[in-house]
């Protein structure tokens, strides 16, 4: 018969004395959501009817051996499966049965979530728990369900956010029981059974309970690839050779004797405690760290000796990790190993693995596995596993600790083949401090559980996520929400978050493609805010910290860098104003992550959650921080927006003009300009071009730009009108009237229908400056002031030609031509009579240019414009059966960088056609967007050809972390490989894409054929407005509230005079301000370089900024200095700094410097340099006294200055002491590197440390 719970029912949750404590902690808490969602009362008195729920194992429970269909537990011969359940309506009752104590427990947790609605976040994440009126299960309702990987776990890693929320909410010194209780529930809720615990902040396995609770609960404890058999050497080892009074002994293996055995015994202690526990044994051995394998008496061995020396000694440390083992334990137990790191490399070199152990491989930590198994490996008795991260604290710049933005579907696809290569034994992943990863965390757990079954879920993660939504809030939002999650994975990756820099997108080459980030980001931060302001009050904070706070802090930050890099841009093509107005926006868009991240912490679910997302502290490793924003210097630049004296720019500010030329740039060096007309005044609109060209030409329908920009401090009015064929897209017309205030963009594109007409003869009214012949019709875009004064004359053509009928696709080239030319450059003549139809105008112009054209469309062309062509992988000619897979390529949906699929080869010899349109005669550079897949057994290339010639071969480098450009791909997301194509006549061409390698994939391929412009992305389209203007204040009042948004200054740090711990540690002096000090004229800094920097009560400042002033007293030496803003004063100081990407030098008469003239008092000098360090190659630099050069080894004591607490975050470093004579003195602060900034420099007679200047 049917079960019906209603509200105030009776219900009584039964269970057998005998069944684990894993299923009675279940159970009472199926009480408790039983309670919370149906205010159900689990004691029914006396004779009053009640609802039963019968709780077993198998095995333990006679009822349910009696009354539920077990034999769906168990295979065709009988033997239970791991970890099943069984949830049954049987005779009005209903039974949730398992077939060993976890299934049981997942049995349990599967009712609570998917009937009762209860979400295992409900205390991670605050998803309240909703009530039901009732719930309802027919007769002879049945539901079951096993895993496909049978340990499923997350490693708790970098964890110290963790520990300090632990601190401040769970009332405990470090994580410990009260806090592993809650974890391990979330795990179990969401149907995880393995963990690796924190092992930074402390060690799990100091205090037994730990373990205790573990096992109690049914979570099988691990450790990681540098933990052996149970130990966590970064919190154990010390401490244990303390309590032993061990005084000589070091962790390496390769020393015999006495200090072999005391490892031993360290190893066979921990066996002992945790005996009686189910727990997993990593055997091998690494450094104490996470550092390389210790082998001190090796030294001196080198190459294959080494190896082989290496290879026995690892041998010899399993061997001894086995008989421990085996000694100490009376039954079978789970073993690992795992070949991380530099351990893979002695495993792939014949180091043999006992058959009983589980082979754990490894991803490069950034979500791309390095190796799968092969045949003889997937038949191991012990299997294989994976060890994968969706957080890393990494090398400088490398980390992603505050948000993953790793997409679903790149984890989806990566796990998914390794349960086909046969991992299927353990899956562990580095989720980091658990939160913010909700949802990469649930999704992850979906899939293990149902990896490799019909039908599974999370085969489709835009499904999954629709459900989840769903599930977790109201309103429906799922639909809607879903794309968003998926497209701002994909559009973050591409650079994550963590990792964004100067010119990470470029703003000019090829159009703005860092503004059509911009925009999406821009429409989903509207999206989601949408919906939080909808949903109802209780569910508001779950939302933000789950799905809101990542879209507000990734556009924040990318809009912040976007304003960055352009207020440099602006500089440089002379729109002082605009600089200065973007230097303005962007530090509010500082303060207001600063706010959102405040509000995250302190008001958020009452501050429940303070100390746990704090990524602008360390540790672990800060998010990226500091955008190098370049204002015009001068008092008119200075003055809040509105405020403007209104003085003519023509009297040009003289620091400004001193500036520009100490920077080695004059304003509009390097920035594309058309003809301006001479009006006999320099504070005329300043004119910027699409493509930095000085002209505009159409191939096909596109959308263009060009930019002008005003720096008189009050709007001017201009007019922009063109052909008739130009149409100004915001307006429809071929001309328009723009007000310019600081800078406009205006956009334009071809109304191509009537282009096509007048190629054909059929039209001649066209503007009387309309050219048309056979092969280009051209015309200009006039830009005139208020009164009809041409201000600038615009060179602008189309090419609206057809394809040649004589020439058939796929035909239309030879493969001879004119002698090669090097890579990226191109033999061009006169372009084709006639030239490719273009698409139709109902495409021209979509805000993300991702068209499909792989299922059905042969006839569409791939077009040259403004010297390439960009060609989608997903754009391929469809094939003759229509399935893709079926022809050797998989589709991979929202995992194409940026935008778009993935195609992803799985046969050798499978092709791709691409049809192309080329107006450029010559030989072109091919650019590959591939996905950095690794194999490092193996090779990674695809063939190219042209029409029918000869295929090339397109083989990547980086094969494996560390290979290659390893480096910079895992950091834009992309692998981007180069080949020169055969020559190539104007017209119609096939390019075809030949699978080779198993899993090869690309998102697209760039032909150049015009010299290469640097850009990220090589795509084309998104939206190529100007970012619309946000009120970043009144959001901050509006959203977070007066609480999160009263900001102080942040923190000032200071190295100390003489370090302790390791790079790893932070030991800073850190002073928070109360009171934001007074701010100061950037002007003011200037000027301070034209007189002496003169001793005053015992101490020496100087802004580095000075320099600026190119006076005797103050200038910069050689290289090409720029500055920017910094935090001193109020956030108004300024920094100096050299932009160029990663360059070190030489410490010599040529390096560049910043040199001050001082006068002292005399006596011992203590010299302070505040400075901005991104990374350890970013930290070089030195200081030169009276034309003494320092040795950098002799700064800061000798010891290093790089640490891993120096990154992203303003510091001073007191770099050298000195005896300094009464009288005058030259110094010089020499950088060895690019992009170091230097703020400060102070000289002291005293201890103090240096304060605000």
């Amino acid at each position: 018969m049917s079960v019906k719970i209603s509200r105030y029912n009776y219900i009584k949750v039964d269970y057998e004395a005998g069944e684990p404590e894993a299923v009675a902690r279940a159970a009472g808490n199926l009480v408790r959501d039983l309670r919370r969602v149906l205010d159900c009362c689990p004691e029914p008195p006396g004779n009053v009817p009640f609802h039963r729920i019968t709780v077993g194992t198998l095995g333990v429970s006679e009822k349910i051996c009696r009354k539920a269909e077990i034999g769906l537990l168990a295979d065709e011969e009988g033997i239970p499966y791991k970890e099943a359940f069984l949830i049954q309506e049987k005779d009005g009752e209903l039974l949730i049965a398992g077939s060993d104590r976890r299934g049981t427990v997942y049995g349990i947790y599967e009712f609570c979530e998917r009937y009762l609605g209860v979400s295992p976040w409900y205390f991670f994440g605050d998803v309240p728990v909703r009530r039901k009126q009732e719930i309802f299960f027919p007769d002879g309702f049945t539901r079951t369900d096993r895993p496909s990987v049978e340990y499923r776990g997350i490693f708790i890693n970098d964890e110290e956010e963790l520990e300090h929320w632990v601190q401040r909410y769970m009332g405990e010194d470090t994580i410990g029981v009260k806090t592993y209780e809650k974890i391990f529930e979330l795990l179990l809720r969401l149907k995880m059974n393995y963990i690796w615990p924190a092992m930074h902040v402390n060690s799990f396995n100091l205090k037994k309970e730990n373990g205790a609770l573990a096992d109690a609960m049914g979570i099988v404890v691990g450790t990681s690839h540098c933990d052996m058999l149970m130990r966590s050497n970064n919190r154990e080892w010390k401490p244990w050779l303390k309590k032993k009074g061990y005084e000589d002994a070091v962790y390496d293996f390769s020393i015999p004797g006495r200090n072999r055995e005391i490892l031993k015994e360290y190893w066979q202690e921990s066996v002992e405690q945790n005996r009686d526990f189910e727990v997993s044994y990593t055997l091998g051995m690494r450094g104490i760290h996470d550092s390389g394998f210790e082998t001190k008496t090796l030294e001196g061995k080198t190459g294959k000796e080494l190896l082989e020396a290496k290879l026995t000694l690892l041998d010899s440390v399993i061997k001894a990790q086995q008989e421990i083992l085996a000694d100490t334990l009376s039954h079978e137990t789970l073993k690992t190993f795992v070949p991380y790191k530099e351990v893979l490399e002695l495993y792939d070199n014949g180091l043999k693995v006992p058959e009983d152990l589980t082979l754990i491989w490894v991803n490069d930590n950034y979500g791309y596995v390095r190796r799968y198994p092969g045949e003889e490996e997937k038949k191991r008795r012990g299997g294989n596993g994976i060890y994968y991260h969706n957080s890393y604290w990494a090398p400088p710049g490398g980390s992603y600790l505050f948000l993953c933005s790793i997409p679903l579907a790149h984890t989806r696809n990566e796990l998914l083949k390794a349960y086909e290569e046969g991992i299927r034994k353990i899956w562990v992943t580095n989720f980091g401090a658990i939160k913010p990863l909700e949802q990469q965390i649930s999704f992850y757990a979906a899939l293990a559980w149902e990896a490799g079954k019909k039908d599974a879920l999370t085969d489709n993660e835009g499904l999954f996520l629709e459900k989840w939504i769903d599930d977790t809030f109201c309103g429906g939002f799922g639909k809607e929400l879903a794309p968003c999650l998926l497209s701002f994975d994909q559009l973050t990756n591409t650079r994550k978050v963590e990792q964004m820099d100067m010119d990470a997108f470029s703003q000019t080459a090829y159009g703005d493609e860092a503004a059509g980030r911009i925009h999406r980001y821009e429409e989903m931060f509207q999206k989601v805010n949408r919906i939080w302001k909808s949903l109802p009050r209780q569910e508001q904070d779950a939302f933000f910290q789950m799905i809101a706070m990542k879209f507000h802090a990734a556009y924040f930050t990318n809009l912040m860098y976007y304003y960055a890099d352009r207020s440099v841009l602006c500089m440089e093509q002379g729109k002082e104003a605009a600089a200065a107005k973007y230097t303005r926006q962007g530090k509010l868009l500082d303060r207001a992550r600063r706010s959102m991240l405040s509000y995250y912490n302190h008001v958020m679910s009452g501050g429940k959650w303070n100390g746990i997302l704090t990524p602008e502290d360390f540790p672990p490793p800060r998010t990226a921080m500091h955008p190098a924003f370049m204002p015009p210097i001068g008092a008119k630049w200075d003055a809040p927006a509105g405020e403007w004296d209104g003085k003519d720019p023509a009297e040009e500010n003289r620091f400004l003009a001193s500036a520009v030329s100490a920077a080695g740039t004059e304003a509009g060096e390097g920035a594309g300009s058309a003809k301006a007309e001479d009006t006999g005044s320099t504070a005329g609109p300043v004119i910027s071009l699409w493509n930095e060209g000085s002209e505009i030409v159409f191939t096909r329908p596109a959308m263009k730009w060009l930019e002008i920009g005003n720096n008189s401090g009050k709007p001017c009015s201009c007019r922009i009108s063109g052909p008739d064929w130009i149409l100004f897209t915001d307006s429809g017309l071929s001309a328009v009237e723009a007000a310019v205030k600081e800078e406009e963009r205006i956009l334009f594109e071809a109304d191509w229908e009537r282009l096509r007409r007048c190629s054909e003869k059929e039209d001649g009214k066209f503007g009387s400056e309309c050219k048309p012949d056979v092969q280009r019709i051209a015309g200009e875009i006039r830009i005139t002031d208020d009164v009809g004064k041409v201000i600038c004359r615009i060179p602008v053509s189309a090419l609206p030609g057809r394809e040649p009928a004589e020439k058939g696709a796929g035909e239309s080239s030879r493969n001879e031509g004119p002698a090669e030319t090097g890579a990226g450059e191109s033999s061009r003549n006169e372009e084709p009579a006639e030239t490719v139809a273009d698409r139709s105008r109902e495409n021209a112009f979509p805000v993300e240019y991702v068209a499909d054209r792989s299922r059905g469309n042969v006839n569409f062309a791939a077009t040259e414009d403004d010297g390439r062509i960009c060609v989608e992988a997903q754009n391929a000619e469809a094939f003759p059966a229509g399935d893709l897979l079926d022809a050797g390529w998989k589709r991979i949906e929202n995992l194409g960088r940026d935008s778009s699929a993935l195609l992803e080869s799985r046969r050798e010899g499978a092709v791709l056609s691409y049809p192309v349109q080329v107006f450029s005669t010559g030989r072109f550079l091919l650019e590959m967007h591939r996905f950095p897949s690794l194999n490092s057994v193996g090779e990674i290339c695809a063939g190219v050809s042209v029409d029918n010639g000869q295929m090339q071969i397109l083989r990547t480098e980086s094969k494996d972390e560390y290979c290659g450009t390893w480096k910079e791909n895992v950091r834009n997301n992309v692998d981007k490989l180069y080949l020169e194509l055969p020559y190539m006549e104007a017209g119609r061409h096939v390019i075809r894409i030949h699978g080779i390698s198993r899993y090869f994939a690309f998102t697209r391929f760039v032909i150049y054929t015009d010299k290469r412009k640097e850009n990220s992305l090589g795509k084309e389209g998104g939206n190529q407005h100007l970012p619309l203007s946000f009120d970043s204040q009144a959001f901050v009042r509006e959203f977070y509230g007066e609480e999160a948004g009263g900001l102080l200054p942040r923190p000032v740090h200071y190295l100390p005079l003489a370090p302790e711990g390791d790079s790893l540690t932070m030991e800073d002096i850190v002073i928070q301000p109360t009171v934001w000090e007074r701010t100061i004229l950037a002007e003011e800094i200037v000027e301070s370089g034209r007189s002496l920097f003169t001793e005053t009560a015992g101490a020496v400042r100087i802004e580095a900024a000075a320099a600026l002033a190119q006076s005797t007293f103050a200038c910069t030496e050689k290289g090409n200095w720029k500055w920017c803003n910094s935090p001193s004063h109020g956030e108004s100081g300024l920094a100096m700094y050299l932009r160029e990407e990663n360059k070190s030098r030489e410490a010599d008469e040529n390096a560049p410097a910043l040199r001050y003239r001082i006068r002292v008092t005399g006596g011992d000098y203590r010299i302070w340099v505040r400075v901005l360090m991104w990374g350890e190659d970013t930290s070089h630099f030195t200081l030169a006294i009276d034309g003494k050069m320092i040795p950098e080894r002799e700064l800061y004591g000798g010891h290093a200055i790089w640490r891993y607490s120096n990154e992203q975050v303003w510091k001073w470093i007191p770099v050298y002491k000195v005896c300094l004579p009464e009288g005058e003195h030259l110094l010089k602060v020499i950088s060895l590197c690019s992009r170091l900034r230097f703020e400060q420099i102070y000289l002291t007679k005293g201890s103090e440390l240096p304060g605000e200047i």
